[in-house]
């Protein structure tokens, strides 16, 4: 995985739970939607449905791989 792959994979995990935990970030991202095109639209909920997976996903995965790793090397 390449370094810029993993600054977008942290940008998605925090972009998620920002969106989960403040209230102000959750009105500026739905007023950015509403005023939109189709075009951004779509990508907009694209965007959402990636930083789901990985804000839900991700710390579960590194969790479980620094765990693994660490039962692994004793």
């Amino acid at each position: 995985m390449a370094i810029a792959d993993g600054i977008e994979l942290i940008g998605y995990i925090f972009g998620f739970w920002l969106f989960i935990f403040s209230k102000k970030y959750r009105e500026n991202w739905e007023y950015e939607f509403s005023s939109g095109n189709k075009t951004a639209k779509y990508f907009s909920i694209l965007e959402g449905i990636c930083a789901t997976l990985c804000g839900l996903i991700g710390p579960i995965w590194l969790l479980a791989y620094f765990l693994l790793s660490r039962g692994a090397a004793s």
